[in-house]
């Protein structure tokens, strides 16, 4: 074999494992839920990645992008219940249904962007996706200087001081009122009809929580029946986020005919 056949051979090997290492990087990392920044792609390149939901997560949950440039995403709803994806720049894809998609373009990626699921309390369990701008400026969320720690008031209120500063809620009477005989009238079946929404309740001064009601009561309305009686109940999600009622008296399995429906729906059962 000659010097140059040598020469043009050994470069030929060289080349071969180059991109065998860069394919072994990809992988690596993209195996930890990333999508790295696309190869040969710079500023002013539009990218453009489908992100699908799995449980409570979005994968991928991180996406690298070199800074400059754009980036699209396509949100592939794979779960079975609704979810959004929302930028912290303000940009969403809206609600989106099981099985539906839409495309968000998040602009121009200049520095590091957070993202989650807006519906209401996925973002505590997991629903969120970092926008990571290769080589650009990190988010001020993450450059900040932590401020310092409040100095804990380490100062126990009284029982008295805290029930002055509860709310006084109206009281519901401990007795419910006797039901009449069946023999005079009364009927053995209960029509009722709940609608359940989110709604922001005082705890006390300066002080509120979030409360899931039915019909504006939390806890909700007693239903008062005899053993043997039937209840006919039309649940109705005036809320922004899935609901339901499980009876635990009721002979129902919960994941059907009690099932989590979402907004603008109604379930009726016995």
């Amino acid at each position: 074999m000659t010097e140059a056949r040598v020469s043009r051979a050994a470069q030929a090997i060289i080349a071969l494992l180059a991109v065998a290492l860069l394919t072994m990087a990809v992988i690596l990392a993209a195996s930890d839920g990333a999508v790295p920044a696309a190869i040969g792609a710079a500023s002013g390149d539009t990218i453009k990645v489908t992100v699908k939901v799995a449980g409570m997560e979005f994968v991928p949950n991180r996406i690298e992008v070199p800074a400059g440039a754009r980036l699209v995403i396509t949100l592939d709803n794979t779960a079975d219940e609704v979810h959004d994806l929302t930028l912290a720049t303000g940009e969403s894809t809206g609600r989106l249904a099981a099985g539906a998609s839409a495309t968000l373009d998040a602009g121009v990626i200049t520095e590091d962007v957070d993202a989650w699921c807006a519906i209401a309390g996925h973002r505590a369990m997991g629903m969120t996706l970092d926008i990571v701008a290769v080589g650009g400026a990190e988010s001020p969320a993450t450059t900040a200087t932590p401020a310092a720690a409040p100095v804990p008031d380490t100062t126990v209120p009284t029982m008295a001081q805290l029930m002055a500063q509860a709310k006084v809620s109206d009281s519901r009477p401990a007795e419910l009122p006797p039901l009449d005989s069946p023999a005079s009238g009364d009927s053995t079946l209960h029509e009722i009809t709940l609608t359940v929404r989110e709604q922001e309740e005082t705890v006390a001064d300066g002080v509120t929580r979030t409360v899931w009601a039915y019909d504006g009561l939390s806890p909700g309305p007693t239903l008062h029946g005899r053993v043997g009686d039937t209840f006919k109940v039309t649940l109705v999600n005036a809320g922004t986020m899935g609901h339901s009622i499980d009876f635990h008296a009721g002979e129902l399995a919960p994941n059907e005919p009690m099932r989590t429906i979402e907004p603008g729906e109604s379930l009726e059962y016995e």
